[in-house]
């Protein structure tokens, strides 16, 4: 998988303590948007296990609760991801996993969005239907700044917050807030809603 960033612990990307996993690579171009560094389809591959044993060793530390995956365009490498969360939960069943995604909701139920592997709107429906059925909720929809909004988790009204379990509740999801880390090595890390 193409791999922008990894956070290992956030409280503004969804309920609970979450990792995040910003991929790499989005061609969906939404005006404004807050993270343009992810926007090439090109950088640092990372195999599915690697990433796996990333979030198993934070889930066992007790660290996490769930996985937010980000971007870039989650979508983009659906494969990789229906991959990645199923072998996180065939040894932690109880992870929660969340996605952001540029995509509409009628936009993936089609197939009608792109990925790095070809294949057909069907083949992608398909799959977004398999990653969907890992998901506890979903953020979906262009981002659009003339119409923020300072709902859970959506930085412009035309985008839903989808809940796909009943493991989380709308209340559950804060007001968009911006977080920032600062590792032991230097390193910054903002992640989050700016308004």
């Amino acid at each position: 998988m193409l791999v922008h960033a990894k956070v290992d612990a956030s409280r503004v990307n969804g309920p609970g303590r979450r990792a995040v996993l910003f991929v790499q690579g989005c061609r969906v171009g939404c005006a404004g948007c807050w993270n343009p560094a992810t926007h090439p389809v090109s950088g640092v591959e990372h195999s599915v296990a690697e990433l796996a044993t990333w979030i198993l060793e934070l889930w066992r530390a007790d660290r996490i609760e769930g996985v937010t995956f980000s971007g870039g365009e989650p979508m983009h490498q659906v494969t990789e991801l229906c991959e990645l969360a199923e072998h996180v939960k065939a040894t932690a069943p109880g992870v929660s996993f969340g996605t952001f995604s540029g995509y509409y909701e009628r936009e993936l139920d089609r197939g009608r969005y792109w990925t790095r592997s070809p294949m057909t709107d069907a083949d992608r429906a398909q799959l977004w239907q398999r990653f969907r059925s890992h998901l506890d909720f979903a953020v979906l929809g262009r981002y659009v700044p003339a119409i923020a909004t300072i709902e859970p988790l959506r930085t412009s009204s035309n985008q839903s917050l989808r809940l796909f379990t009943p493991r989380h509740t709308e209340a559950g999801f804060g007001t968009p807030e911006v977080e920032i880390t600062l590792e032991p090595d230097g390193l910054v890390q903002i992640t989050g809603f700016p308004i």
